[in-house]
């Protein structure tokens, strides 16, 4: 990805979490209390939630260790131990994940993503973690998917970027339809990012395309038409050169595909 489209991409997931995390007090002011375990002492979640995932959705065995973890029932046992503070739930998955058989981890993982009463920052923790233990031959995608319209796991884009861990034509499909339909515009962002090393391929090229040429957001269209250029795509020309014509086309989308084309911004 070129250095422009890099920073394009940065400022627009940063506008995404920004935005997400502002929808997520909204609801969390908004919903009837429900009886759950304790919250433990505030760690600064949206910091946790986006630097975490950066570094934890990866294969499994790049974690620093914490402590070895013979079993399964051990992993849920230090989980679940009184007093235990959020820090150290989200070290008992990385464990997991690092420690334990491949479907032994995949349990855990599942365990706590599904579970609506586990904190934020941990259920956020095991979905980025679960690509590198997934079964391919498990419902790990179709549980994504679902996730993406949950209403008990405020950040869909974070949905969006662990399907994009993942080499699947599922995955791709799903991202392709989350840029075409979601109405949340970080899930776009983030899934039009997501399809960003996919976008020679169908069907992320036609995604790309339309979110390039119609997205309400600014931002999607400028990370879409990024992808489709950097991927030496051959609709990628045609499409920018379509922008510059278009009357309509946002002044920062006409100069990135003025610059695509050799040209210079009109004044």
């Amino acid at each position: 990805m070129s250095p422009a489209a890099r920073w394009i991409l940065s400022i627009a997931i940063l506008v995404a979490g920004v935005g997400t995390l502002a929808a997520a007090l909204r609801e969390r002011r908004q919903a009837p209390s429900v009886a759950r375990s304790p919250r433990p002492p505030a760690d600064s979640s949206d910091a946790v939630l986006e630097s975490e995932l950066s570094e934890e959705s990866s294969p499994p065995g790049g974690a620093e260790s914490g402590t070895s973890m013979p079993s399964l029932a051990e992993a849920r046992i230090r989980l679940h131990r009184p007093g235990a503070t959020s820090e150290e739930r989200r070290d008992v998955l990385r464990d997991a994940a690092r420690d334990l058989p491949r479907a032994e981890a995949r349990t855990l993982l599942l365990e706590v993503l599904l579970d609506p009463a586990e904190s934020f920052p941990t259920r956020a923790m095991a979905l980025a973690l679960l690509p590198g233990v997934r079964d391919p031959e498990g419902e790990d995608i179709e549980v994504l998917r679902r996730m993406l319209s949950d209403r008990t796991f405020p950040a869909p884009h974070l949905v969006a970027h662990a399907l994009g861990q993942i080499d699947d034509p599922r995955a791709v499909s799903i991202l392709a339809d989350t840029v075409r339909r979601d109405l949340d515009d970080s899930t776009r962002v983030q899934a039009a990012a997501a399809l960003a090393p996919r976008a020679a391929e169908e069907p992320a090229t036609s995604a790309l395309k339309d979110a390039a040429l119609a997205d309400r957001s600014e931002s999607v269209r400028l990370i879409a038409l990024s992808a489709l250029l950097d991927s030496g795509s051959p609709q990628a020309k045609e499409l920018a050169r379509l922008l510059v014509s278009l009357d309509s086309t946002p002044p920062r989308l006409r100069v990135l595909a003025q610059r695509s084309l050799g040209e210079g911004p009109r004044d």
